[in-house]
């Protein structure tokens, strides 16, 4: 177990050090790159991104493939933009449970699907994914919608120079790296 936790950070170290070199060349070319106000924006719109990356890294792990998970996070943006605005009848942490509510029971299923009834997973997550975005189109037929200013605030709110999502991105990195 510990000579493979080795053998893995040696084989990651490459991208590590890439990305070192990147971010030093960057802030030498661009000062405002490694500015506060940069860190943060970065970290706040790369969020959604990572926790998707995240989790998709696990399916792949298994030898899964997981094409829907780009129409969950559509899904559960129309979801959020359609009920948690002010004057809905959800509140902003009932649209936010429904929401990843939304995400588990689409993971059931996929799982069901490919564990249980034997569909390959290329051809179950193809027809989810086919499915909610069909569903989403159908919810919100063009771009636009809010969500709610609190939920805004809550999601770009800062402790020093991280984002609270940069922070949930390190949280779930170090668990899924013990995982």
């Amino acid at each position: 177990m510990q000579g493979s936790l080795i053998n893995n950070a040696r084989l990651a170290l490459p991208v590590y050090l890439v990305l070192f070199l990147l971010l030093i060349i960057t802030s030498i070319i661009s000062p405002d790159f490694r500015s506060p106000d940069n860190i943060i924006n970065v970290t706040s719109q790369v969020a959604p991104l990572a926790i998707v990356a995240i989790g998709q890294t696990i399916v792949l792990l298994l030898a899964g493939i997981d094409l829907s998970v780009g129409s969950v996070v559509s899904f559960s943006t129309v979801i959020m933009a359609l009920l948690s605005t002010d004057g809905t009848a959800f509140s902003l942490w009932g649209s936010i449970l429904l929401a990843l509510a939304i995400g588990a029971i689409v993971g059931i299923v996929n799982g069901i699907g490919v564990a249980s009834l034997d569909i390959p997973p290329l051809i179950m997550t193809l027809s989810t994914m086919s499915i909610l975005k069909g569903v989403s189109l159908f919810l919100m037929s063009a771009p636009g919608g809010m969500v709610s200013i609190g939920f805004m605030e809550f999601m770009t709110s800062t402790w020093g120079i991280i984002s609270v999502m940069g922070i949930t991105i390190i949280i779930l990195y170090i668990i899924t790296s013990f995982a």
